[in-house]
């Protein structure tokens, strides 16, 4: 059986190492996903006292789309 990461079959030092890096690495990555969509909806909250439709659309039309990039 091929494993796609070999470093989670061999119980080495440095397998840990690298196990522990990585999940590091998802925890902080999650994290800026949360700070960001609370970012977005806490500017939707604000658009939407000031009464800017606008504003409200657009944001609420990213929000739904997600994250897309954009080429130049």
């Amino acid at each position: 059986m091929q494993f796609k990461f070999p470093w989670l079959q061999d119980p080495s030092q440095c397998s840990a190492v690298i196990l522990n890096m990585v999940r590091l690495k998802l925890i902080d990555m999650s994290r800026t996903t949360r700070e960001y969509s609370t970012g977005k909806v806490n500017d939707l909250v604000s658009e939407t006292k000031n009464k800017s439709t606008r504003g409200t659309c657009r944001d609420v039309n990213e929000f739904k789309m997600g994250y897309q990039p954009r080429t130049n």
